[in-house]
């Protein structure tokens, strides 16, 4: 079979694009032809009619205008790939680069889909999005029964494509939860208001939709070290973001911590706008302003950016994994929300670290089990004391440790490939 992939940026280092990948290079494991479709430039620009108020009149004008969204290509190139991202399969001749749009104005795209991409769409078995780097199919290019939608976490905002599109896999039974709420019972194409009761008829795809676990291949994490030969305490491994590493200062006072971690040197999207001949004419763009970037440098011993076979030599020095996603505030009081899964906590499990997560998210319903596999936190207090437990106790390390070796298999690729195998039939 033909697997069309198509993401903005396969270049970004971050969880949502290994997930991608990993799926794509699982695909190809399994014999089937496979292509990347990604952004060939940075700039989209468009022209647009914007609508406006006439400031003599009030009345709504349609005037014309220059749409340009700059991207923020790649922390690699296409040819490094195999060097971050844990890949096996894929390799630089299986991308393509195009004009794919990503400015999404008005409820549409002013940039066209290329028509050979749309061709490769029409041509291939299954074409493949996610719902984290999104890149939106339009809804006359009727592809709504082999179009799999990924979805990391749904966007209130931004409904299915077509609906009842039956190919919707989720990354976590958390996940699936949200797509209930946000797509189902929050999607009016499903509510039907009659003389005495409103009816919520929600497609069984997106009541129940499949669960497709992040696949990753285990024995690439493998190690030796045990419970002497690691010299860090904790280790945390997440996109470098505050709300990642809420209780990462807490920890560093009191144990030895490693950090790691991706940034970007910009944020990922800027947009302008152009005015033509518009005088005193304000134009409302509804689109999020640019904000101002600032990089984010957790304590510990930080490591940014990194190739995939430091990640696994860094993880693996280390005797306990924390994940802050989840739990506490960032210093300007925003919570942190909770994790959708966490493929990182699976990585230093793999590594061999006890994980200690939050008692919120996909890591603690799917990843820990509700605490089968990883210790859980609710306090400051709780945290601290698994931690020190962990890398004080050999007994206690030792037990959790061989849990988490235990869970990661059921994350492996090849445990993964009959349930993919069965869904794309």
């Amino acid at each position: 079979m033909k697997v069309l992939g198509i993401h903005i940026d396969p270049c970004h280092i971050g969880g949502h694009t290994r997930l991608f990948l990993m799926l794509m290079d699982v695909f190809k494991s399994m014999g089937h032809k496979v292509e990347i479709v990604c952004r060939e430039s940075e700039d989209s620009v468009a022209e647009i009619q914007s609508l406006v108020l006439d400031p003599q009149t009030a009345r709504p004008l349609l005037v014309p205008a220059q749409l340009k969204i700059k991207l923020d290509l790649g922390s690699h190139t296409i040819p490094q790939i195999k060097d971050y991202q844990p890949i096996r399969h894929l390799t630089p001749l299986d991308f393509t680069a195009e004009s794919i749009p990503v400015c999404h104005y008005g409820d549409r795209f002013p940039t066209p889909w290329p028509e050979k991409v749309v061709q490769k769409m029409r041509e291939a078995d299954y074409v493949l999005t996610d719902t984290e780097m999104y890149v939106r199919i339009e809804e006359d290019i009727d592809i709504a029964e082999k179009h799999i939608q990924y979805v990391h976490f749904p966007t209130a905002t931004t409904m299915p494509v077509y609906k009842k599109e039956p190919l919707i896999w989720s990354n976590s039974s958390f996940t699936s939860s949200w797509i209930r709420i946000r797509w189902g019972y929050n999607n009016p194409d499903y509510t039907k208001v009659g003389k005495k009761y409103v009816t919520v008829e929600i497609p069984n795809q997106i009541f129940n939709p499949e669960i497709v676990y992040p696949p990753m291949y285990v024995k690439d994490y493998e190690n030796s070290r045990g419970f002497s030969d690691r010299p860090f305490g904790v280790v945390m491994f997440a996109r470098l973001g505050e709300d990642k590493f809420t209780v990462a200062n807490v920890i560093n006072k009191h144990f030895k911590l490693l950090s790691l971690g991706a940034q970007r040197p910009v944020e990922p999207f800027k947009e302008a706008m152009s005015e033509k001949s518009l005088g005193a004419v304000q134009v409302d763009l509804n689109l999020p302003r640019k904000k101002t970037f600032k990089p984010y440098n957790p304590k510990g011993n930080l490591h940014k950016n990194i190739k995939f076979k430091d990640i696994t030599n860094l993880l693996s020095q280390a005797k306990v994994y924390v994940h802050g996603k989840g739990f506490g505030t960032t210093e300007e009081g925003e919570p942190s929300e909770p994790e959708h899964f966490g493929i990182s906590i699976c990585e230093a499990m793999a590594a061999g670290c006890p994980a200690i997560v939050p008692r919120t998210g996909g890591c603690w319903t799917d990843i820990s089990m509700y605490g089968k596999y990883c210790l859980g936190y609710s306090t400051l207090e709780e945290l601290l004391a698994n931690v020190k437990v962990l890398v004080n106790d050999k007994k206690q390390w030792t037990k959790w440790h061989e849990l988490g070796l235990e869970r990661v298999q059921a994350f492996d690729a090849e445990k993964l490939k009959p349930r993919i195998k069965g869904l794309l039939g």
